[in-house]
């Protein structure tokens, strides 16, 4: 039963599954799952391609050509750390750079801040 008064709702993500390079492809089924229960559907490995509307938007194009009709539209966008760009460092399983408690990249003396980082 869709508990959005009414409203047909579509998550469009990058990913096969939510949160899989956070959380992990077993995980993330779980998430897909429970979105389903609520009436959500999950559209993953999905990219926008553009909004379309001039004023106010009334589609979402995606990158394999899908148009999906849009009354409203949130947008949550997040990063990709770029952590191969430091040379030498050691990276994490998930790809962000490993530093120590002065958020130095172990290794290579370089100082690095935000959501690519691993301590």
């Amino acid at each position: 039963a869709n508990e959005f008064k009414g409203a047909d709702v579509t998550v469009v993500g990058m990913e096969a599954v939510p949160y899989e390079r956070v959380l992990g492809a077993k995980v993330g089924a779980v998430f897909r799952q429970l979105l389903a229960e609520k009436g959500v559907k999950f559209m993953g490995s999905s990219t926008v391609k553009e909004y379309r509307g001039q004023t106010s938007v009334y589609g979402v194009e995606l990158m394999n050509g899908e148009v999906l009709q849009a009354d409203c539209v949130v947008l949550g966008a997040g990063v990709v750390p770029q952590a191969q760009m430091v040379k030498g460092a050691p990276l994490a399983k998930d790809g962000s750079l490993v530093v120590d408690a002065l958020m130095k990249c172990v290794g290579v003396g370089v100082g690095a801040c935000g959501g690519g980082v691993l301590r």
